[in-house]
């Protein structure tokens, strides 16, 4: 199990939402074995990977939706950002090759990238209970609360002119 110290000394902090957070420190030292959360943060940088290339390819395909998706790519980059840190680059998981299917209507793909966050908050929570880290447990259940916010405000289709809004409060 990482130590508090071993947490702050290996990972810059994380802001997401106005809340710092932690990411885990690499593995421990004199230990051969890489720490249970290594394995936990690579699962999670996979999951956040496939995300933020589901909207670069969404957004290449539907240009106008690149600036209502941009709080989403921002949040899925911090997070990113911080998880790679606790990742050895000897075990980082490469990026997708894919891309994913994209509708060829705006409100389409906004329904395949919303159904797809799902998946990723709900394994965001999971591995948050799997980590052995206090302060990387906490690290992924922001994350994932993080998700659930974006999904809440989701942008809609406007149906009479074909533009991308948030969803109404």
């Amino acid at each position: 199990m990482l130590s508090r110290r071993a947490l702050v000394a290996g990972a810059g902090a994380l802001v997401v939402a106005g809340c710092a957070v932690r990411a885990p420190h690499v593995e421990l030292p004199g230990s051969s074995e890489p720490d249970p959360d290594v394995a936990t943060a690579t699962e999670a940088v996979t999951v956040i990977r496939a995300q933020i290339h589901a909207i670069r390819v969404t957004t290449r395909h539907h240009p106008a939706l690149a600036g209502p998706l941009a709080g989403l790519l921002a949040m899925h980059r911090a997070h990113l950002v911080a998880l790679e840190r606790a990742v050895p680059r000897s075990s980082s998981p490469p990026p997708p090759r894919t891309g994913p299917a994209v509708p060829h209507s705006e409100a389409r793909a906004l329904v395949a990238l919303r159904t797809a966050e799902r998946p990723t908050q709900t394994t965001l929570a999971g591995l948050a209970q799997r980590a052995r880290s206090g302060d990387f447990a906490r690290l992924l259940a922001s994350m994932a609360a993080a998700v659930a916010q974006q999904v809440d405000d989701w942008p809609r289709p406007s149906s009479d002119q074909g533009t991308t809004t948030r969803a109404p409060r």
